[in-house]
């Protein structure tokens, strides 16, 4: 997916007033990031063994799967991916076009990859801590689900993401862009014969530091839902320390973005603008 364009700047505006809350008349698409849309996209063209443009055979489709499932280390067997591809043959869109294959691998009920995987990414296992945490980082690389309350009348919000070190530096955490689906999203038509792109309102990056020697992690995760810097959006900084393993982080969170109109993008997501949280590492379901 391209970047979104940034909206040109309309200076007649009333700075005064709180930005309005993303228009959210859709059901949510999920939003994919680039890496994992460009590295997919790749495969599908290398097992398109007929030069169709589209997977349309149980082998392109087994070879295509499985092969993916080792790239995104899923913790998946050769019974399951066979499963779920005899399961494919009953699908209404079959065969599959590069889009139509994508949000069906990525699923919930199917592969479930994440959609923030970037290049680099390995993860570690939970055998047990890092033998050398200044080295190789206190917490385990993985993908965490982060549980946030709020102080006063708001429901729990969670968010998954993956925490990885920057390259031959574990203080400092990969950079990522994500995007929270229940904001919504608009399509923009392509050009005539051109595919439509989409413009995601939940779209914020988590960048954030470790210091191994205490067990600690600093992160934030910054709004820019409408790709404008100059609005002002929830900025949520976490803080926390190890909760009982290498795997686990409670804390405090606040949203240090003060200004009322940030206030627009929090009723959406049912959020305040404090209170504590935990992160947990998602440990892979076994299939069988």
């Amino acid at each position: 997916m391209k970047p979104v364009e940034k909206p040109a700047s309309d200076n007649s505006k009333d700075e005064s007033k709180p930005a309005a809350a993303p228009a959210n008349t859709k059901a949510p698409k999920p939003w994919t990031g680039e890496d994992l849309t460009s590295m997919m996209n790749d495969y599908f063209t290398r097992y398109d063994l007929d030069g169709s443009g589209t997977i349309n055979t149980a082998e392109e489709l087994k070879q295509l799967c499985t092969n993916l499932v080792v790239k995104l280390e899923l913790d998946m067997d050769v019974a399951t991916i066979d499963s779920k591809v005899e399961g494919a043959d009953k699908e209404e869109d079959w065969p599959f076009k590069f889009e139509e294959f994508k949000e069906w691998f990525l699923a919930t009920d199917n592969f479930a990859a994440h959609r923030s995987w970037k290049n680099g990414d390995v993860e570690d296992d939970d055998d047990g801590p890092p033998e050398d945490p200044m080295t190789q980082g206190w917490l385990l690389r993985g993908t965490y689900k982060c549980k946030m309350t709020s102080e006063g009348e708001f429901d729990m919000f969670e968010f998954d993401f993956k925490l990885h070190y920057e390259e031959n530096d574990v203080t400092k955490l990969k950079e990522r862009m994500y995007n929270d689906e229940k904001m919504g999203y608009e399509e923009i038509p392509g050009k005539a014969g051109s595919k439509p792109e989409y413009k995601y309102f939940g779209l914020h990056t988590i960048t954030g530091t470790v210091d191994n020697a205490n067990k600690t992690i600093e992160f934030t995760k910054a709004y820019d839902v409408d790709m404008d810097k100059s609005t002002k959006e929830p900025r949520l900084v976490f803080k926390g320390k190890q909760a009982g393993s290498h795997t686990e982080v409670a804390g405090t969170w606040e949203d240090v973005e003060t200004d009322p109109a940030a206030d627009a993008v929090r009723k959406v997501l049912g959020m305040g603008t404090k209170g504590t949280f935990e992160l947990v590492k998602v440990k892979p379901a076994t299939e069988s």
